[in-house]
């Protein structure tokens, strides 16, 4: 039989994560923090589509359903054709999803935030 034996310290950083604020209890509800999740900053992003076909279309809706920084789509009219409610970590993070990966998804034209 084996038996594994742990440093303090171990148990010391596990006690110290499940007392970290990351639920907030209000009344009947619990509330994330999302900066204790990596998603302290919230951006609405504005998508405009190079062309409006039925294929392009669908192109985008698929790949930016893949992406888990965007919570919300929104299809919409106006200026946009799609209004995105993005969380990432910080403003660098944002800087990064949205020149790596938002902007190149298929049939984008353009994005604004």
């Amino acid at each position: 039989m084996a038996v594994e034996v742990f440093s303090r310290a171990v148990p010391d950083q596990i006690d110290a994560e499940i007392r970290r604020p990351l639920v907030h209890r209000s009344g009947d509800r619990a509330l994330i923090d999302p900066a204790a999740v990596g998603r302290g900053l919230r951006v609405f992003a504005g998508v405009r589509l190079v062309r409006h076909a039925r294929a392009d279309v669908v192109a985008f809706e698929r790949a930016v359903v893949r992406l888990p920084e965007v919570v919300h789509t929104h299809h919409v009219t106006g200026n946009y054709d799609y209004l995105l409610q993005v969380e990432v970590a910080d403003l660098p993070a944002y800087e990064d999803f949205h020149a790596n990966r938002l902007a190149s998804l298929p049939g984008v034209a353009m994005v604004t935030s």
